[in-house]
């Protein structure tokens, strides 16, 4: 629905659109890739230390990005250098401004930022819960990785299960 938003309000062609939107998904996969193998090297939790349903959630999820990360940056490619339409167009046009890619990045990076601060407003309301920047990066990565790994219909479950699972390794 959002490259036609765009199209309908402003007559930004959707190609253009959706090459925005691929490249914003991409930055959030390489945003949520660096939570979480921050979370295992950084932070140094062993290999297993959260597993929930038999997932060890952060080596998975870790894997689980990179994979992802390489098939939609090949597929990209792909397209913005083979295809003459309107989405080729558009990635083509996104990876001429290196500065607009790095201020994408910087988006998306100070979203992540926030949405931390937000895990530690979170923790820091419970007296009972540790409040520190390990405790909040780790929940945090291991909760994005529940919900990746296991995804249900409102993401009930997995998201409560990978984030209780974290702060009871912490």
């Amino acid at each position: 629905v959002r490259p036609w938003i765009p199209h309908d309000r402003e007559g930004v062609p959707v190609g253009s659109s959706m090459a925005a939107v691929v490249a914003e998904r991409l930055l959030d996969l390489c945003a949520v890739g660096v939570l979480l193998a921050g979370a295992m090297a950084w932070i140094g939790l062993p290999r297993g230390a959260i597993t929930v349903g038999g997932f060890d959630v952060l080596t998975a999820g870790l894997r689980s990005v990179v994979g992802l990360v390489m098939v939609v940056g090949v597929v990209c490619a792909a397209v913005a250098w083979r295809s003459q339409g309107a989405i080729g167009r558009g990635l083509r046009s996104l990876a001429a401004r290196p500065a607009r890619a790095l201020a994408a990045a910087a988006c998306t990076a100070a979203m992540q930022a926030l949405t931390l601060a937000c895990v530690a407003l979170g923790l820091w309301s419970f007296a009972e819960l540790e409040l520190s920047a390990r405790v909040v990066w780790v929940s945090w990565a291991a909760t994005l990785a529940g919900i990746a790994l296991m995804p249900t219909p409102g993401f009930f479950g997995p998201f409560e299960a990978a984030c209780a699972t974290a702060l009871e390794v912490m």
